[in-house]
């Protein structure tokens, strides 16, 4: 056991692959992953980025940039504002990442929670972040409207995969949108 009075050591993790040539640029951290995927556009477009084995969605990495900026441009419209943080309950393992991704392009943070967290974890969660966007699918639904209708300001319920009551399917705005 290490004593106390010790003085601390740099515990900084260094990878066994590290490029000692390459600098990384102090800009933000979806910046620096957008520029590198644009900058490997042509190696990568075909290759798959992201998929959902269960439900069987897919989505590669040609559909980030289009995905993202219709999402990004149809959430804007809502009201969404950089700083703002979309709160999401869901068990999409696909569709959720071109939505953080989008979120991020608007300035904005997510902040997820486990599935089957009790509705009140839910409440003191989305009140914890003072999030007006909230996202949910058929199955959190019941739990996560429960939580906002606890709320004492308005939210902007939206839906992945599949519809709720009151909500806005993502998969139809991001097919709406023409991302201007």
């Amino acid at each position: 056991m290490a004593s106390s009075t010790k003085k601390e050591e740099n515990f900084t993790v260094q990878s066994p692959y590290r490029f000692p040539n390459y600098i990384i640029p102090e800009v933000p951290v979806t910046d620096y992953a957008l520029d590198a995927i644009e900058k490997n556009y042509e190696d990568l477009k075909d290759d798959i980025w992201v998929a959902d084995l269960i439900k069987g969605t897919s989505y590669k990495f040609r559909d980030i940039k289009p995905l993202t900026e219709k999402f990004a441009s149809a959430i804007t419209r809502l009201g969404f504002k950089k700083g703002e943080i979309l709160y999401f309950v869901t068990y999409d393992v696909a569709l959720i990442y071109i939505i953080q991704l989008a979120v991020w392009r608007c300035g904005g943070g997510v902040r997820g929670c486990f599935q089957r967290e009790l509705k009140e974890e839910y409440e003191r969660q989305i009140r914890e972040v003072s999030s007006h966007f909230i996202l949910c699918d058929p199955e959190t639904a019941p739990s996560v409207t429960w939580a906002t209708n606890q709320l004492d300001w308005p939210v902007q319920l939206l839906s992945i995969g599949g519809s709720v009551e009151g909500a806005k399917a993502v998969e139809e705005m991001i097919q709406n949108d023409d991302g201007s």
